[in-house]
């Protein structure tokens, strides 16, 4: 076995260095007369990082030993250095919690106007609306950024933003989606790296030392500040911030941000599905009949096709299996809040829209329809003290009393509530977690 190492320590050399090795008795790699010394600069300038060069000569230097008893004993041993050796070597990698994957309910083809006017910013530099997939791409090109998506909460700019990731993964730009921590500075230190552990977790040095994996490892590579919101702070300090000065102008990474706020006067805001396509996303999850297409319809355009609004409908129709009749449903929205005394008012804030009073309304009567009482209220009310990227479902609902693991998993069926599958994380939208938290 240690001839074999021998014969492998020979082989790496001539790979990596085109060197042939004749070992002097007694003598290393490094004291070779045969060979020229393989110094440290020389390893960095055939590819090794200078933290793993120094290493990388002790892997060959064992190797070729001339007395078998100081090589590596078998290739187990050898091995274990090697692999040691490409973690040192490969840069360290996001292990975000969050994803990229699409959602069950995303219409194929209902954002492709707003993905083309994304593309088209990147290209001219102008953000002129919020935004179609190719006109992202084209401004990214061009280095323009950031991009901002902007729009009321439920709209669809977290699944606009991931669906134009997934196009620029596919054209061969990594693109990574964090959510917003409440400061730039809290959101940079929540991203972990492969083959990173802080010494001292959120110092400066912390701080320092991630803007730099950053500056090294993600140039050019897409990166989407998600739910970048703060109820208590102005859109322009947030984005003042130092931290976010630095994300933005120093790391030469391209920043995508979605936001429900307006970042300058010439952007527009992302809208609604059209009628069409908020029908399919009703049909996706609750069939209809050519009867009651009319009504449907109706009852869509009654909730301004606002794509959360809708999925939740076409969910409390079918999990009702379909004993809520549609002209219930849209007898309740038209009504919203006259007739469901046992729901208390929602306290609206002086700076919401009367378009987000209105999403708000419907939302609050669509959970009253299904249902849903006051200890399931307790229950979401529960979920909105997640984290804002979630929490481990496993772990939350460990701690839960039977009776409200099984309102979560009702809430969860309902889609108040969402567990991705993809890493078993217990999420809730925004914009419900405003609604209760109002009701608190």
């Amino acid at each position: 076995p240690a001839t074999d190492i021998y014969s492998a320590g020979c082989l790496m050399l001539y790979l990596f260095y085109g060197m042939k090795y004749k070992a002097a008795r007694g003598k290393n790699l490094a004291s070779s007369r045969r060979v020229p010394a393989i110094s440290v600069a020389e390893a960095v300038r055939h590819g090794y990082r200078r933290i793993a060069a120094k290493f990388f000569i002790a892997i060959l230097s064992k190797a070729l030993q001339f007395k078998p008893e100081d090589r590596y004993q078998n290739a187990e041993e050898m091995l274990a250095d090697i692999l040691r050796l490409k973690t040192l070597t490969t840069p360290p990698k996001f292990l975000l919690a969050e994803n990229l994957t699409r959602s069950p309910y995303f219409v194929d083809g209902s954002r492709d106007a707003e993905l083309a006017d994304l593309q088209n910013d990147l290209v001219t530099g102008v953000q002129t609306c919020a935004l179609p997939i190719s006109d992202l791409q084209n401004d990214l090109a061009n280095g323009i950024h950031p991009l901002f998506i902007f729009g009321v909460g439920g709209v669809g700019k977290s699944e606009l933003a991931c669906e134009f990731a997934r196009n620029m993964i596919k054209n061969g730009t990594p693109a990574f989606r964090v959510t917003f921590k409440g400061s730039m500075r809290d959101t940079i230190l929540s991203l972990k790296f492969s083959g990173y552990e802080a010494d001292a977790p959120d110092s400066e040095s912390d701080y320092r030392r991630r803007i730099d994996l950053l500056k090294e490892n993600y140039q050019g590579c897409l990166l989407i500040v998600d739910n970048f919101d703060d109820d208590e702070k102005s859109f322009a300090t947030v984005m003042n911030e130092p931290a976010c000065v630095e994300l933005v102008n120093e790391t030469g990474l391209k920043i995508l941000f979605t936001t429900r706020s307006r970042p300058n006067e010439s952007a527009k805001e992302l809208q609604p599905l059209n009628e069409s396509n908020a029908m399919k996303l009703f049909t996706s999850i609750s069939p209809v009949n050519a009867n009651d297409e009319k009504i449907v319809r109706e009852l869509i355009r009654e909730v301004d096709c606002h794509p959360m609004t809708v999925e939740l409908l076409a969910k409390t129709r079918e999990d009702s299996w379909q004993t809520i009749s549609y002209k219930e449903l849209l007898q309740r929205l038209r009504y919203r809040g006259l007739d469901d005394t046992d729901l208390p008012a929602v306290a609206i804030k002086k700076n919401f829209t009367e378009r987000e009073e209105k999403i708000y309304g419907h939302l609050r009567t669509l959970f009253n329809i299904c249902r849903l009482g006051k200890d399931y209220r307790q229950a979401i009310c529960h979920a909105t003290l997640l984290p804002v990227d979630g929490f481990d479902a496993a772990i939350f609902i460990t701690n839960e009393l039977d009776d409200q693991k099984i309102q979560l998993r009702d809430l969860e069926a309902h889609s108040w509530i969402r567990r991705h599958k993809e890493n078993n994380r217990l999420t809730i939208h925004p914009l419900i977690r405003t609604i209760f938290r109002n009701e608190l």
